[in-house]
């Protein structure tokens, strides 16, 4: 006899709940990887955004380009962001908008 998983549905859809996902064994224990040196140096998506108003608000509006900031903000973190040039349009549409 073939036995099968049991499948919890919820009352309201007619797809399975997602299956508990269990943590890696490292993470449950507390225990921490230690961060490269790419991830000390990347500033968080907070730190760019405060980082392009700033630039926005004393540059003029004709004058500035994404290039323009994201260079501006290289060298004040000293690391290339070219991983985060999302975060840096957003900021800059948020801004204007």
């Amino acid at each position: 006899m073939r036995t099968f998983p049991v499948v919890t549905l919820h009352p309201r859809f007619p797809f399975p709940a997602p299956a508990a996902e269990k943590a890696p064994a490292a993470k449950r224990a507390g225990v921490q990887r230690a961060l490269t040196e790419k991830e000390k140096k990347m500033p968080s998506d907070f730190e760019i955004k405060l980082g392009v108003t700033e630039i926005l608000e004393k540059s003029e509006q004709e004058s500035v380009s994404m290039r323009k900031i994201r260079e501006q903000l290289e060298a004040r973190y000293q690391t290339s962001l070219a991983d985060k040039k999302a975060v840096m349009k957003a900021a800059v549409d948020a801004y204007y908008d």
